[in-house]
């Protein structure tokens, strides 16, 4: 099933994220009050509104609780994105990600819904997007043209066999530069073996560290 997602504030970071959402493949919902911006991408995303975030008639009769996300990124106001947090929660959205100014913004926003705050950046839209389309991604650092390296929980398609038996550069063109064992988070304390033995175990909870394309590796699933 295709993800629906959100995007309130089309600045830089919003429309990074809304970006990385239609590289993925899903279905879009964007609102910002500059019709250019509106105009501009409106031809690319499933739905395009001009509207004011503080407005609640609009907020409520677009963010219906089926949307998966909604993503508030909406610069310095400090105001809109409390608001716009505040209605994403009472429409019923599950998962709210909204962007911070600040430590004292970002309580606040904690405080009436956010589910998730976040500090501005192009390379934080593409985790954050990483994350949200793909749930077995534990963490994800972008190299150049296309390649990354994602920590990803092993799948249970790949417990119980070695790193020969799934032969993941012939297969898929990967190669698991380490191996995360007892942590589910980067944040988490976990053994890493790095360069790890081809005859080693995969195990439950352990995170593969795995290096190609984003194309590749978005075909392993959970």
């Amino acid at each position: 099933m295709v993800k629906q997602f959100a995007v309130l504030g089309l600045g830089q970071f919003g429309w990074a994220v809304t970006e990385e959402l239609l590289r993925e493949g899903c279905e879009v919902l964007v609102i910002d009050s500059d019709s250019d911006r509106i105009s501009e991408i409106k031809s690319r995303v499933t739905t395009a509104v001009v509207a004011e975030a503080t407005d609640r008639n609009t907020m409520l009769n677009f963010l219906r609780e089926e949307i998966d996300c909604v993503v508030i990124s909406l610069g310095p106001q400090i105001e809109a994105s409390v608001l716009a947090t505040f209605y994403a929660k009472e429409a019923g959205v599950q998962q709210i990600i909204v962007k911070a100014n600040s430590r004292d913004h970002a309580q606040i926003l904690e405080l009436v819904g956010a589910t998730q705050v976040v500090t501005p950046s192009e390379s934080q839209a593409r985790r954050v997007v990483t994350s949200l389309v793909r749930p077995n991604v534990v963490d994800y650092l972008p190299l150049a043209d296309g390649f990354s390296v994602s920590e990803i929980r092993a799948p249970k398609a790949f417990v119980n066999s070695t790193l020969r038996q799934l032969d993941l550069r012939k297969k898929m063109r990967l190669d698991v530069i380490a191996i995360r064992h007892g942590a589910n988070a980067p944040d988490e304390s976990g053994e890493l073996e790095v360069i790890p033995s081809p005859d080693r175990l995969i195990q439950d909870r352990d995170a593969l560290l795995i290096i190609g394309r984003d194309t590749d590796i978005a075909k392993i699933k959970e």
